[in-house]
């Protein structure tokens, strides 16, 4: 006897996770008289609750704006997760400086999970202080309450 449940029955929640019980009842060939039943439990894990891998991936590349130009940053490319079925969310985007440069705009997408970064601005050097950084927090799914796992990616940012 087998059971297959794919990505879609998971996603979907055609199968959640829990306990299932399977009756099978069997009858002698020939003979009504015996017949046999027995109950089977069936455990359904959660393969994404922990997720075994969630984690800012190693060596993000900064990202360089030139003046009138727009950068695209897909935010789940910032992130690794294992199972790569598991969900997660991302939520925030921001800059973690008092300001942008002048007449810079980031602009979240949320059908496309991204943040469009915009520097209408005219070529500008940075003072030694003034760090630029699109900060992503992420999220796997929370729905799992205490196992949810949060984590954040800094990318830096050169306008020029």
């Amino acid at each position: 006897m087998e059971f297959w449940a794919n990505y879609a029955d998971y996603l979907n929640g055609r199968y959640p996770p829990g306990e299932y019980f399977v009756t099978f009842t069997g009858t002698a060939l020939g003979n009504s008289q015996y017949t046999h039943t027995v109950e089977v439990k069936m455990t359904l894990s959660d393969p994404c609750d922990p997720p075994k891998v969630f984690r800012v991936k190693p060596n993000i590349a900064p990202k360089t704006i030139k003046s009138f130009e727009e950068v695209n940053v897909p935010l789940t490319s910032l992130f690794e997760i294992k199972p790569e079925i598991c969900p997660f969310i991302t939520l925030l985007a921001a800059a973690n400086t008092e300001r942008m440069l002048p007449d810079s705009v980031m602009t979240p997408d949320f059908m496309t999970n991204s943040v469009t970064i915009t520097n209408y601005d005219q070529p500008t050097v940075a003072g030694p202080d003034d760090k630029y950084q699109l900060i992503v927090i992420a999220e796997t799914n929370p729905l799992y309450g205490e196992n949810s796992i949060s984590t954040t990616a800094r990318v830096d940012l050169f306008f020029i």
